[in-house]
């Protein structure tokens, strides 16, 4: 029957889903739904035909993993805000952050293992914030390497989780003890 359902089904943790005991003729493969960690980015079925029972074909549908930023916020702890204490000076404070994710993740064209740097970044001369921006869906830690002028390194870490809604925007703020 020409539209009709022939066959149904959910992918395995590997994203591969197999249909057997398909007569030979023409069929229309359709990716109806994703996990929640990726946008559905290809709605257009795919044809495929099968020439001879039991024969293998395969198709292929590709979508994109959802992302989100996380915003640094940097602060003096004794005024509670971004204007450093006397002759101290945030310029240069380093922050990383770090994949927490049991998986390794895809950021800036690398495989990122679990555990190991995704990026770092150093405020300029006039800035207390950085932001971190297309981080995939997972967990990161936000740690502070380096500190400006007259500061003491903040050796506390924050964990950050960017979950699976999009266009996700999150902040956390690092305080710093003058020394």
């Amino acid at each position: 029957n020409n539209g009709a359902l022939v066959a149904s089904g959910t992918t395995n943790a590997n994203g591969e889903v197999t249909f057997s005991d398909l007569v030979a003729g023409s069929y229309l493969v359709k990716e109806t739904a994703t996990n929640s960690s990726y946008n559905l980015t290809s709605t257009a079925s795919q044809g495929v035909t099968i020439t001879t029972n039991g024969q293998t074909q395969t198709v292929t549908f590709y979508n994109d993993v959802k992302k989100g930023s996380i915003k640094v916020s940097k602060r003096d702890v004794e005024l509670g805000t971004c204007n450093p204490l006397g002759k101290a000076s945030f310029s240069g404070t380093t922050f990383q952050i770090i994949n927490n994710s049991v998986q390794p993740i895809s950021y800036g064209g690398n495989t990122i293992a679990s555990g190991a740097v995704v990026d770092e970044k150093s405020l300029g001369a006039s800035g207390c914030e950085i932001t971190f921006t297309d981080l995939p869906y997972g967990s990161y830690i936000v740690k502070e390497i380096s500190v400006g002028t007259g500061y003491l390194v903040n050796s506390s870490t924050k964990t950050v989780t960017i979950p699976t809604s999009n266009s996700v925007n999150l902040s956390t703020t690092i305080d710093n003890q003058v020394i």
